[in-house]
């Protein structure tokens, strides 16, 4: 499975930072794996021949944890204060 997990904020993560993100990274591949098993076993018992791709972005307090999975990308933009999509 390819993965890619990109951390975001803060730009200069601190220690805490640090250890958290390994969690939320260690999770979202876990996580990523399971849904990819449980999806292939229900895809074989249906005979489904699809592909399948996935964007995750999971916010906890002041960092944003983005990861992909297939051929989808993500475009992460930070607004200037007081600015809203």
């Amino acid at each position: 499975m390819g993965l890619r997990v990109a951390i975001g904020f803060p730009c200069r993560p601190t220690r805490t930072a640090q250890m958290s993100s390994s969690f939320v990274r260690k999770a979202l591949v876990s996580a990523f794996a399971k849904t990819d098993a449980d999806v292939q076993v229900t895809a074989r018992k249906n005979g489904w021949r699809d592909g399948s791709c996935a964007v995750v972005a999971l916010t906890v307090g002041d960092h944003v944890f983005i990861a992909n999975v297939g051929d989808s990308k993500v475009l992460c933009f930070v607004l200037p204060l007081g600015w809203a999509i």
